[in-house]
């Protein structure tokens, strides 16, 4: 019984990062200066080179977080995990921003 608990609680906490990763990537597809400006990144209004680097981001964020669900959905709650901690392993904390982006 406790342990049904906790895996329902885990695969809803799973569900809310996905939610959170979604919300990140559509405003950067959607508000790429004021996404970048929230994720420490300053960009002015004429974004120019740094466009298909904002897109790119919000597409793979929106995308990882929709593997959240579908791993949810069809997977289960082990491979869940495992996917979890392996892009924790794999993907920095903190993204670096190509010099272009850095420059503006």
């Amino acid at each position: 019984m406790v342990m049904m608990i906790i895996k329902n609680l885990a695969v809803a906490v799973a569900g809310l990062i996905g939610l959170g990763i979604i919300a990140i990537g559509v405003r950067f597809l959607l508000a790429p200066p004021a996404a970048a400006a929230g994720y420490g990144v300053a960009i002015t209004e004429e974004i120019g080179e740094a466009g298909a680097y904002l897109s790119a981001k919000g597409v793979r964020d929106t995308v990882s977080g929709l593997v959240v669900f579908l791993l949810i959905a069809i997977a289960g709650h082990r491979v869940l995990g495992w996917w979890m901690l392996v892009m924790k392993i794999l993907c920095p904390p903190r993204t670096t921003a190509p010099e272009f982006v850095r420059r503006a």
